[in-house]
């Protein structure tokens, strides 16, 4: 499992794709892998989402520079995303653990405080899967464009 954080990663190929070739080839390598990808609209601004539980994504964005005779300077960029809701409940647990427990109700504010802890650990497994995945698949295509295929 990687840390959930920004991984941008670059590489050069030799031979030319057209830039839905390349999200199509980063989104292949997700699904060999078993992950959870839906590509992204016209309007979204990511690429590919990849999914590592119920409170974590991955929003991946593949960008192609056209460096002329066919060469290509591909750069890969992602972000861990955590549901709103769940850092809304996050939010809520801490600020009611804290009301408890300075009104000396232990039993609740630490019962409360641990579920808020859970929940945030549950999003950033859930946001390192999701990370595993996305860079692997992106370290598969690099290593596919820098043999040449």
């Amino acid at each position: 499992m990687a840390f959930p954080m920004v991984r941008p990663a670059t590489f050069w190929s030799e031979k030319w794709k057209a830039p839905e070739a390349w999200i199509a080839e980063v989104e292949e390598a997700i699904r060999a892998q078993g992950g959870i990808v839906v590509r992204g609209g016209n309007w979204d601004s990511w690429d590919l989402s990849v999914r590592g539980g119920l409170f974590g994504r991955v929003s991946g964005l593949v960008v192609v520079e056209e460096h002329g005779a066919g060469k290509q300077l591909v750069r890969c960029r992602s972000g861990v995303r955590v549901p709103t809701p769940a850092w809304a409940a996050v939010i809520v647990l801490v600020t009611l653990a804290a009301a408890a427990l300075t009104n000396a109700g232990w039993l609740a504010g630490v019962s409360l405080a641990v579920a808020a802890a859970a929940l945030a650990i549950a999003a950033a497994r859930d946001g390192g899967a999701a990370a595993s995945c996305w860079k692997a698949a992106v370290d598969r295509v690099k290593a596919a464009a820098a043999a040449g295929v």
